[in-house]
C-alpha cells in the first residue's frame, strides 16, 4: 500500500515538468515569431524605402525631361525663336502653384557665383509637378531650376596660352596676374582630364577656381560646346541651316574653291565678280608664306616687300670744276607690322637721262642694282623708309648762260635678292629739274615725286605727283589722301599686316586685306565690323571644319568679366606670341563692361545676336576700342585702322553664337497624396540631383529638332 502511494506521489510530480517544457518552447517561438516580425517589418520597411527611393531617382530623370522640354519649348515656339535665353533662370511651374524645394547646402555651389543670387531668388519659385500613373493616381512629384550659363567661359579650357591670333579657347585670359602654370591646364588635362563640375574644381585646383570669380563672382562653368561650319539663312525660318564655306586652306586649297568663294563674296558687299576674284588673290597672297604677288607688280597686292614711295631729282653746278651733277635718290617703305623673316630685297635702276646746256643735249644711262638695306627681320607699328642715291657727273665745256635742266626716264623695280620675280615697280617715269643762270655758281635744285598709296605706284601718271621732299616720312600726298580716306570710311593709317601663316587662323583676318584693285579705294581694307553686308562673311566662312568646339564665347553673354577675357593681354598691332604691345587688364576690363552694356541693350530690344556677323554689325566694338580721355585707362589707347582691325580679326575667332548651356537644380519625391484632403500628402522618399545640358540653338537639318547633351548627372548626397 505504501509502495502504491509513492508511485502515485511520483506521476503528479512529472506533470508540471511537462507543462514548464510547454511554454518554455512556447516563449522560444513567441520571441522568434517576434523577432522574425521586427526583422519582417524592418526590411519591409527598408525594402520600401528602396523603392521610394528608386522611384524617386527615376523622377529625377523625368525631372530632367520636362525641363529640357521647357527650355526648348521656352527658345523655340509659335511665339518666335530665340538664339539666345533672355533669362537667368527658369523654374518648373504647375496649375496647383504648390512650393518645391530644389536646392540643397551641395547644390548651389554648382552655379557659378556670378548669377547664384539671381538663381536662387528666382521668381516664380519652383513648383512641383505632380507624376500620375495610368489610373491618374498621384504616384510622385518633381521639380527643377534651371540656371542659364551660356555666356560664361569653359573653366576646363580657358586660360594656358599666350594672346595671339585668336585661334583658340585657351587664349582667352580669365584673370590678371595668373601665370599660365598657376591656371593649371596641363592639370586639368592630363591628370584629371576635366573638372566634372564647379564643386570639384573649387576644391581639386583653387587657384584656377578663384581665377575664374571664386565663390561670390564667378563666371566660369565647366563645359561648353558649340557647333561650327554653319548659319542660319533667316530668322523666320529657323530649319533653314546651311553649311559655311571652308576658307581654312592654303592659298592652293582657295584657289581651287573659287567657285564656291566669289559667289559668297558677291554676297558679302562686293558688287562686281571681278572685286570677288581680285579679294580672293588678295587672301591668298595674304596667307601664303611668300612675296610673289599673284597679280604682278602692275596691280595692289597683299603681299609684304619694300615698295618704290619717293623719287626726287637733284642737279648741282660745280663752277671750279665746271660740272653738273645729277643724283636720282630713291625711297623704298615698307608699311608692314610683321616682317618677311630673313628675306633681303634689291632694287634695280634702269633709266637714261637727257642733260641740256646752252641748248646742247648730254645723254646717257642711270644703271644700278643695289641692295635696299632692309634684311626683312625689323616689324614695327610706324612705317620703315630707306633710301638710296644713284650719281653721275657731267663734264661742261664751259659756264653755262642760259642755264641747265636734265631729265630721267626709266623703269625701277624690287624683286627679292637673287630673284627674278618683280615684286614692285614703277614703269615709265619721268623726274626732271632745272638750274636758272642767275645765280648758277655752286648750287644745288631739287624736285620730287611722291606716291599717295605705294600699293598702287606703278601708275606712274595718275599715282604721282610732283611734291617738296618728305624723306622718311610718310608723303604729304599720302597725309592728305588718309585724311580724306577717313571721312570715306576707308583706313586712317599706312600700315598693313602680311599674315605669311600658310592658312588663315580666323575669319576676321579678311579684315587685313585690300578690298579692290582701283585707285578710287586707296588705303581701304575689307571692313569686318560696323556695316551688314560686310560683316556676313562670318555667316558665309569658317576656318575650322564642320565639328564640335569647345570654349567659345557666345556673343550673347552679357558678363563683363568674360568679355574682359576676350581683350585682356591681346596683342595691338601683329597677333604674334612676340608683341609686346597688350591691352592691359584696366583697358580690358573697361572694354568688357562696354560689351556688356551693348549686348545687354541689344538683347532689351527683345532680339539675340543670331551669328558673329550680327554682333559685329551691331554692336559698335570699333567704337568702343578709341582713346577715352574721361576714363584713366583709355585716354593713351590711341589705335589705328589697322590695330583695330587686328584686335578685332583676333577675338572673332573666340566667339560663337551657337552655344546654349544650362546648369539644372532637380529634385524627385515618391508622393502619396490624401484622399480626402486636397494638395496634403506625405512624401516617401526625396532624391536630389544636378545636371548639365548643352543645347543646340540652330536646328538639325534632318530632323527639324534641336539637339541637346547631357553632359552630366550628378545625384546628391542626402
Amino acid at each position: 500500500m505504501k509502495e502504491k502511494n509513492k508511485i502515485k506521489d511520483r506521476d503528479e510530480g512529472r506533470r508540471g515538468v511537462a507543462i514548464l517544457i510547454v511554454i518554455a518552447m512556447l516563449s522560444t517561438l513567441m520571441l522568434m515569431a517576434s523577432a522574425f516580425s521586427i526583422s519582417m517589418r524592418l526590411e519591409r520597411k527598408g525594402a520600401a524605402n528602396y523603392r521610394h527611393s528608386v522611384v524617386a531617382r527615376h523622377l529625377l530623370w523625368g525631372a530632367l525631361g520636362l525641363a529640357m522640354n521647357d527650355i526648348d519649348n521656352d527658345l523655340d515656339n509659335s511665339a518666335g525663336f530665340k538664339v539666345a535665353p533672355d533669362w537667368v533662370g527658369l523654374s518648373s511651374a504647375h496649375v496647383a502653384g504648390i512650393p518645391a524645394r530644389v536646392t540643397t547646402a551641395e547644390s548651389q555651389y554648382y552655379i557659378p557665383g556670378s548669377i547664384r543670387d539671381a538663381v536662387m531668388t528666382h521668381n516664380p519659385k519652383p513648383e512641383w509637378i505632380p507624376i500620375l500613373d495610368s489610373d491618374g493616381t498621384q504616384i510622385g512629384r518633381c521639380a527643377y531650376l534651371v540656371a542659364n550659363v551660356s555666356g560664361l567661359l569653359d573653366g576646363n579650357l580657358a586660360g594656358g596660352t599666350n594672346r595671339a591670333a585668336g585661334s583658340s579657347a585657351r587664349e582667352l585670359q580669365p584673370s590678371a596676374g595668373i601665370s599660365w602654370e598657376d591656371l593649371a591646364f596641363s592639370l586639368r588635362n592630363d591628370t584629371h582630364f576635366r573638372y566634372e563640375s564647379l564643386y570639384e574644381m573649387s576644391r581639386m585646383n583653387p587657384v584656377l577656381y578663384n581665377a575664374l570669380g571664386g565663390d561670390d563672382n564667378g563666371f566660369a562653368h565647366v563645359f561648353s560646346c558649340s557647333t561650327e561650319g554653319e548659319f542660319m539663312a533667316s530668322l523666320s525660318d529657323p530649319n533653314d541651316v546651311r553649311d559655311k564655306i571652308f576658307i581654312g586652306g592654303t592659298a592652293e586649297e582657295l584657289g581651287d574653291a573659287t567657285g564656291e568663294i566669289v559667289p559668297a563674296l558677291l554676297r558679302c558687299g562686293f558688287t562686281q565678280p571681278s572685286d570677288a576674284a581680285f579679294f580672293l588673290m588678295s587672301m591668298q597672297d595674304y596667307v601664303d608664306e611668300d612675296c610673289d604677288p599673284r597679280a604682278g607688280a602692275d596691280s595692289p597686292n597683299t603681299e609684304a616687300f619694300p615698295m618704290i614711295n619717293e623719287l626726287p631729282v637733284v642737279l648741282k653746278h660745280n663752277a671750279l670744276s665746271s660740272t653738273v651733277g645729277v643724283m636720282l635718290r630713291m625711297e623704298f617703305t615698307y608699311p608692314f607690322v610683321n616682317s618677311r623673316g630673313a628675306d633681303r630685297f634689291e632694287y634695280n635702276l634702269d633709266a637714261t637721262y637727257k642733260l641740256t646746256c646752252d641748248g646742247v643735249d648730254y645723254t646717257g644711262d642711270m644703271k644700278k642694282t643695289a641692295d635696299i638695306g632692309y634684311n626683312g627681320n625689323a616689324a614695327t607699328d610706324t612705317p620703315l623708309f630707306f633710301t638710296d642715291i644713284t650719281k653721275l657727273q657731267v663734264a661742261l665745256p664751259e659756264v653755262p648762260t642760259s642755264g641747265v635742266s636734265v631729265v630721267v626716264n626709266g623703269t625701277l623695280e624690287v624683286k627679292k635678292a637673287g630673284g627674278s620675280v618683280t615684286l614692285d615697280k614703277v614703269t615709265d617715269f619721268e623726274v626732271y629739274v632745272a638750274l636758272t643762270p642767275d645765280p648758277l655758281l655752286s648750287m644745288a635744285v631739287t624736285n620730287s615725286w611722291e606716291c599717295a598709296d605705294p600699293r598702287f605706284n606703278w601708275d606712274f601718271s595718275s599715282q604721282w605727283k610732283k611734291k617738296p621732299p618728305s624723306f622718311a616720312a610718310i608723303n604729304s600726298l599720302a597725309t592728305k589722301q588718309l585724311a580724306k580716306a577717313t571721312d570715306a570710311g576707308y583706313d586712317d593709317d599706312y600700315l598693313m599686316y602680311v599674315a605669311d601663316s600658310g592658312t588663315l587662323r580666323n575669319v576676321g583676318e579678311l579684315g587685313c586685306i585690300l578690298e579692290k584693285n582701283n585707285n578710287q579705294y586707296m588705303y581701304k581694307t575689307f571692313k569686318t565690323y560696323g556695316t551688314p553686308d560686310t560683316t556676313r562673311i562670318f555667316e558665309e566662312f569658317t576656318v575650322a571644319e564642320k565639328e564640335n568646339r569647345r570654349g567659345l564665347i557666345n556673343v550673347n553673354s552679357t558678363s563683363s568679366n568674360v568679355w574682359a577675357a576676350v581683350f585682356r593681354d591681346a596683342p595691338k598691332g601683329a597677333p604674334d606670341d612676340e608683341n609686346a604691345e597688350r591691352i592691359t587688364d584696366s583697358q580690358a576690363k573697361f572694354i568688357g563692361g562696354q560689351l556688356a552694356d551693348a549686348v545687354q541693350s541689344y538683347i532689351d530690344t527683345g532680339s539675340s545676336f543670331v551669328d558673329v556677323s550680327k554682333f559685329m554689325a551691331e554692336v559698335g566694338l570699333e567704337n568702343i576700342l578709341v582713346a577715352n580721355p574721361a576714363v584713366p585707362a583709355m585716354s593713351t589707347f590711341n589705335l589705328s585702322s589697322l590695330e583695330r582691325e587686328l584686335i578685332i580679326s583676333s577675338s572673332a575667332g573666340l566667339l560663337t553664337a551657337r552655344q546654349n548651356t544650362f546648369v539644372i537644380l532637380l529634385c524627385g519625391e515618391k508622393y502619396v497624396s490624401f484622399a480626402l484632403k486636397a494638395n496634403e500628402g506625405k512624401s516617401m522618399a526625396s532624391m536630389f540631383a544636378v545636371a548639365t545640358v548643352s543645347r543646340d540653338p540652330f536646328m538639325d537639318k534632318v530632323t527639324g529638332k534641336h539637339k541637346m547633351f547631357v553632359r552630366s548627372f550628378n545625384v546628391l548626397p542626402q
